[in-house]
């Protein structure tokens, strides 16, 4: 069958072309000595020293890459510590290509289930072609570093898809699951006390209780005491390293607000930073809310709202642009429903992509990527994202 044939006859040709691509970057980055994944060999690293019921938090020794996750974190990486650590650096990077991949079809079945039995499986490879590109700056940094991030995103994904299956329980435990990776999965708690899913609530939350007392199977009660103390420092120190809010490169929507309104020529935003940061929380939370009442009259609500929260946390958490991929799902969304938006959400939509996913510095060179990455560009086209999200909503168009 020849290769125009797959793309309108076989809903999996695109991701089966992204899945090579990713293979083939692998090789080009060992025929380049730069198949590193500096990241994935702190976790490989804790789920060692997790299997021996050692110390998972040492400063001093590990430097810059010292483990910063929890222990019940560390447990999940134990697979990948039983194996030498290039076939494990290997197993990852595929790993996290076959996770890219089944991101984007569990996003699609949600929008539209059971696709790959009767869709429009052009309309489907086109979608994901265009996903992908949009982004692709973000697929390569995660495959490149060899991060959780993606990882966390279909995870998020699942929660969204258990949800729309009426899965609750499955919903429950993935969000407890989650939340010991990074704790962003929290932002999904008051939405689903919102929504009265109370199973989905029940079992994140005990879930969340059994996960924590998992590292006891390898470690001592007295033990993972102390390893639970030095996670919560870790986290404090994270939270103390905060950026100046009108800092370059300060990709948070409370720093992009600031630096982009009048507020920059005032001195309020940094006498009153708390104020300030709840003021902008209650009103984000205020649009959640609305979108959430305004859903109750539009069938299948819900994965708009779950797209809304995945790709708000990066702008909540004073992070890296690495974890701007969550932007994944509303990207994918506003593709499917690209004809039935109006003039100005298609404009928002294109120009957000651009900008989450247009920053690669082997296409604009060292300097243009410093311009785009202090000017939070990857945030401004977030909010844009976020902002078209909104409107798709008010017109009820999913």
């Amino acid at each position: 069958m020849s290769m125009k044939n797959l793309y309108h006859h076989r809903w999996y040709f695109a991701l089966a072309i992204l899945f090579s691509v990713m293979c083939i970057y692998a090789l080009l980055e060992v025929k380049n000595h730069r198949f590193g994944l500096c990241d994935f060999h702190v976790y490989y690293v804790a789920g060692e020293r997790m299997l021996h019921g050692e110390n998972l938090y040492r400063s001093v020794e590990d430097g810059f890459y010292e483990y910063k996750y929890s222990p019940v974190a560390a447990i999940y990486f134990i697979p990948f510590s039983l194996m030498s650590y290039t076939l494990a650096k290997i197993s990852y990077w595929l790993f996290l290509s076959f996770l890219v991949c089944f991101g984007f079809v569990l996003t699609y079945d949600i929008l539209e289930p059971g696709f790959f039995h009767y869709a429009n499986y052009r309309r489907v490879n086109f979608i994901f072609f265009l996903a992908a590109l949009a982004l692709v700056v973000h697929i390569a940094r995660e495959l490149e570093l060899g991060q959780v991030n993606h990882l966390l995103l279909v995870i998020y994904i699942g929660i969204l898809w258990c949800l729309s299956k009426k899965k609750y329980i499955a919903g429950g435990i993935l969000a407890g699951i989650s939340i010991f990776l990074k704790p962003f999965g929290l932002i999904f708690l008051p939405w689903l006390l919102i929504r009265k899913e109370w199973k989905a609530v029940v079992t994140f939350i005990g879930s969340s209780i059994v996960l924590a007392f998992l590292p006891c199977v390898f470690m001592g009660f007295t033990v993972v005491g102390q390893q639970y103390s030095s996670w919560l420092k870790q986290m404090q120190i994270e939270l103390s390293n905060k950026e100046s809010m009108l800092a370059d490169a300060n990709h948070t929507i409370f720093s992009v607000l600031a630096r982009y309104s009048p507020l920059r020529m005032t001195s309020f935003v940094i006498d009153n930073v708390f104020l300030y940061q709840f003021v902008i929380l209650f009103i984000v939370a205020g649009i959640f809310l609305w979108i959430v009442m305004r859903g109750k009259r539009t069938e299948k609500s819900l994965l708009l709202e779950g797209v809304f929260l995945v790709a708000l946390i990066p702008l909540l958490s004073c992070t890296s642009y690495n974890a701007f991929g969550f932007v994944e799902c509303a990207v994918i969304l506003l593709l499917y429903h690209y004809n039935s938006l109006t003039h100005l959400q298609k404009w928002l939509t294109v120009l957000g992509m651009i900008f989450t996913g247009g920053n690669i510095y082997e296409l604009w060179g060292r300097k243009l990527w410093f311009v785009f990455e202090n000017a939070s560009l990857i945030a401004v086209g977030t909010i844009l994202l976020l902002v078209t999200l909104y409107l798709v909503r008010r017109k009820q168009i999913c």
